[in-house]
């Protein structure tokens, strides 16, 4: 599906999101991908997990786990139950460790965190190399990897797209990590 395609409310609801998920993800571990920094390869995955959580009928939002063996697991919140502690999802062996990434919709259509999901980044530390939290034109990344020694503090980078013109001189910036 090209992004210049409109489909009608109707086609939404009847189109294969999880399997649109699926493609692009295969494509993209054909051709190399970055959780940790985002390429445009992994960003159009991103894309592709956003536009399905926003467009696609679903109970719940999207959880996306990808594992170390570049393996997709994909929860919509019907086939499988949420789980408040990462550890949960990964119990059983099934998705291999550490995880290199848990993407997942953030607060409101904005790439933030909300109390909850602190616990939950906390929750998977040692287990998790990075988390995204997808907004609407925007993404947070927090590396989570153990090795920088600061047990819960984390690296995080926040990318957000927008429309620019000559006319425009100044850049209006939103708060930061950290509030400076």
């Amino acid at each position: 599906m090209s992004e210049d395609e409109v489909m009608s409310e109707d086609e939404v609801r009847r189109f294969d999101w999880m399997q649109y998920i699926r493609e692009v993800f295969a494509d993209m571990v054909h051709g190399g991908f970055d959780f940790e920094s985002p390429d445009s390869s992994t960003e159009r995955f991103l894309a592709a997990i956003w536009a399905a959580n926003a467009r696609a009928p679903f109970d719940d939002m999207i959880e996306v786990i990808v594992d170390s063996d570049d393996v997709l697991f994909i929860n919509d919140g019907v086939e499988c139950e949420r789980n408040e502690d990462i550890k949960e999802d990964i119990v059983g062996g099934v998705i291999g460790v550490p995880v290199k990434c848990y993407i997942t919709m953030g607060d409101r259509g904005r790439a933030s965190l909300r109390r909850e999901d602190w616990e939950k980044v906390k929750s998977g530390f040692g287990l998790l190399d990075s988390c995204i939290f997808l907004g609407h034109n925007e993404y947070l990344v927090l590396r989570t990897r153990e090795d920088r020694g600061e047990q819960f503090t984390y690296l995080a980078k926040k990318v957000y797209y927008d429309l620019m013109s000559e006319e425009a001189d100044i850049i209006e910036e939103g708060p930061r990590c950290g509030g400076y």
